[in-house]
């Protein structure tokens, strides 16, 4: 099986870091690129194909939310999973529309992303 390529769009190196552990306990055959704003994960995914997107919403330089249309137009069907501490009641719905195919709070992050990634890839 093909290793699961994943741009992590995140501008704490904290949350990075968390996150980068977690998915290596999940996936084994992982390789994960990181992005800390908008214009680093545009160009990442301008340079190479990606499996997966899990964006943050708060970048220094822009909103995630204003980042998923321009991802999808450079990779068409590139699944893009929001994973922000902004209010999912206030989000989820608008980041959806935008082209996002789920949002995740953070704080769930540790007993979903896995699930909700596999639900995602079909594996």
């Amino acid at each position: 099986m093909s290793p699961l390529r994943v741009l992590l769009v995140e501008d704490d190196p904290i949350i990075r870091r968390a996150m980068r552990r977690l998915l290596a306990i999940d996936f084994e055959d992982l390789e994960l690129t990181e992005a800390g704003t908008v214009a680093e994960a545009l160009a990442r995914v301008d340079e190479e194909p990606f499996d997966l997107v899990l964006l943050d919403l708060g970048l220094p330089d822009g909103s995630g939310l204003d980042a998923i249309a321009p991802m999808r137009a450079r990779q068409p069907g590139l699944p893009i999973l929001v994973v922000s501490s902004q209010p999912e009641s206030q989000y989820a719905e608008p980041c959806r529309r935008a082209g996002a195919v789920d949002f995740l709070a953070k704080d769930q992050v540790p007993e979903s992303l896995a699930g909700v990634i596999r639900r995602i890839r079909g594996l």
